[in-house]
């Protein structure tokens, strides 16, 4: 348990927020960047895609590549960038999850529990004006160029404008699936333009990076992590002491590289949160990840509530890796945002109830240091202890 000393208060909330736990949105939700404005770090990288979003609508963007360490915001500035050059035609932080079969690269039904097809498929995202995919998932490499060519048929009929292709993490493309894609970049360029983010330019061919715009997304310098909690903190209204950013930067450098993520970054934030209500003083946090056989992410907690329920933990650890398999951009929302918001409002012993907050925080500020690689593990462990503690 936590005591009343200073420490603990180095992170408040203001006094008069109540029903914090029935409310409680995480910190990595909430304060995703969504404008050009709220990238406080890679100023460079900011003004070159602000220049591009002030192209004709018609001609439409360039093949872009963002390059940059893991966390350093590639993937955020290609949605803000898609986001304000489309304005008003359509909001791609709007799309709906569908399963493309490995196959064919044609859209087909989402597969269920049920179904032993779930295999035979990849995921993606897609909206009006735009399709999304991670290519860290098993049979990208055989699904993606099939499934390119039946997208590049086409412009957007709706719109009359070019579709978009946002492609993440594009390091997991062997050689020959590189060159393939760097074909259909040259002959498609009328009908669809690329969004892609990597690591390392090294790791992909040259030919394909000549076709590109390579822009580099640099890490936050330690200066420019203190401006994103300090501004983190303002916007939520949290007061925190000097000593407590330093300690939370120290914790949030990832790899072997030495550099800041900004994931980690929000993260032990989230875990250094105390909450201070009235006479209690209690600890909240949450990390950030996601993916299920639903589009839904409240549909997805549900599942998994019912099976922590009853105890079931074969079930659970099927209904986790699902939930990452098809939703992986929400999988740390699911689970300990909507689950944890909905295991507290099930709690009724106050004891336990600030246990079960306890735990959600160390999960988040402890274990979530290696959650890039093995969230699954992760929230399997999390869920388990959470089982353990409510004796499921």
């Amino acid at each position: 348990m936590l005591n009343k000393n200073e420490d603990n208060k180095d992170i408040l909330l203001s006094q008069n927020q109540t029903n914090f736990s029935e409310n409680y949105i995480p910190l990595s939700e909430k304060n995703i960047p969504k404008t050009f404005e709220e990238c406080i770090h890679s100023l460079k990288t900011t003004s070159i895609l602000k220049s591009l979003v002030t192209n004709d609508i018609r001609d439409g963007l360039p093949n872009i590549i963002l390059y940059g360490k893991e966390g350093c915001g590639k993937y955020t500035r290609l949605m803000i960038t898609l986001q304000k050059y489309l304005g008003d035609l359509c909001n791609p932080y709007k799309g709906i999850i569908r399963a493309i079969d490995v196959e064919t690269g044609l859209f087909v039904q989402l597969p269920n529990s049920k179904n032993k097809a779930k295999n035979k498929v990849i995921f993606a995202i897609t909206s009006k004006s735009h399709c999304e995919i991670e290519l860290g998932q098993a049979n990208s490499n055989k699904a993606l160029i099939p499934f390119l060519e039946y997208y590049s048929n086409s412009k957007n009929i709706n719109l009359n404008i070019q579709k978009y292709v946002i492609l993440r993490n594009i390091e997991f493309l062997k050689k020959e699936t590189q060159n393939a894609l760097r074909i259909i970049v040259e002959t498609s360029h009328s009908k669809i333009r690329f969004m892609m983010t990597i690591n390392s330019l090294s790791n992909l061919i040259n030919p394909l990076q000549s076709r590109c715009l390579c822009i580099s997304v640099s890490s936050p310098s330690i200066e420019e992590s203190s401006q994103i909690i300090k501004y983190v903190c303002m916007k939520n209204n949290l007061k925190i002491s000097p000593k407590k950013i330093e300690t939370i930067i120290e914790k949030s450098y990832y790899g072997s590289y030495g550099t800041i993520n900004l994931r980690e970054l929000l993260l032990t934030l989230e875990g250094s949160c105390i909450i201070s209500e009235n006479k209690s003083s209690t600890s909240i946090s949450t990390l950030t990840v996601s993916k299920i056989y639903t589009t839904e992410r409240n549909e997805a907690s549900d599942l998994l509530i019912k099976e922590v329920k009853k105890g079931n933990r074969d079930e659970i650890r099927n209904i986790i890796c699902k939930i990452y398999e098809i939703m992986k951009s929400d999988f740390s929302l699911i689970i300990t945002g909507d689950f944890f918001r909905k295991i507290l409002n099930i709690i009724e012993n106050e004891k336990l109830k600030k246990d079960f907050i306890f735990l959600t925080s160390h999960w988040n500020s402890e274990l979530n240091k290696n959650h890039i690689s093995q969230p699954i593990f992760q929230a399997e462990a999390y869920i388990y202890a959470v089982c353990d503690l409510l004796q499921l």
